[in-house]
């Protein structure tokens, strides 16, 4: 849940301006990914919840209740049902066209969700980064684990003092407490899977 804040509260604790916050708002600024994470930390909100209308909010959090039927005092549910009660409520098919896509400003990064929805515990997505291109000017910092998994391509990876080439097939795993940065050098495309736990989106 975001913190209510006026925009002359939030710019401080962001270090931004309130005229740079107040055109983001209005769709006149691109701000880079490190300023969203800034956005997101202090309005308690992950960087996905800030890039989406309310609307699709309000239907995603909408989750079908399945009552499970009792036969001779035994709940039994309908295949690909699990308890109301639990976080995931339908087993969900994710096809290659259907996939929620996310392009952040000024970035030409493109992720994929291989998730259904930010109804899980965990977040996976497809990504494709151009030659050249990087997660931004600064480095991440946030909660839960994470692994990358490179399909193609080369990809610098440093996480904390240390820094990794991983190439096609490699994989890394790291905490995402310890500050992360990466970016393609090759002068290809490289395809990356990321696991995140909880979303950081």
């Amino acid at each position: 849940m975001g913190k209510k804040m006026t925009l002359k509260d939030l710019a401080p604790k962001c270090d931004l301006s309130i005229s740079y916050i107040s055109q983001i708002e209005r769709g006149e600024a691109s701000p880079s990914l490190s300023t969203l994470n800034r956005l997101a930390k202090v309005l308690d909100l992950t960087i996905w919840r800030l890039l989406r209308d309310d609307d699709e909010v309000v239907k995603e959090n909408q989750l079908n209740k399945t009552e499970p039927q009792v036969v001779n005092d035994v709940k039994r549910l309908q295949f690909g049902v699990y308890p109301t009660n639990n976080y995931i409520t339908h087993v969900k098919l994710v096809r290659k066209d259907g996939r929620k896509t996310i392009t952040l400003p000024g970035s030409n990064t493109r992720y994929e969700m291989l998730t259904p929805d930010l109804n899980r515990k965990m977040q996976v997505f497809y990504m494709e980064a151009e030659s050249g291109v990087e997660s931004g000017q600064g480095w991440f910092e946030h909660e839960g684990e994470e692994c990358c998994l490179v399909l193609s391509g080369q990809l610098e990876l440093e996480v904390g003092n240390e820094k990794f080439l991983l190439e096609t097939g490699d994989s890394l795993y790291f905490p995402s407490g310890i500050s992360h940065h990466w970016r393609n050098l090759c002068e290809e495309k490289v395809i990356l899977m990321w696991i995140l736990t909880p979303p950081a989106f």
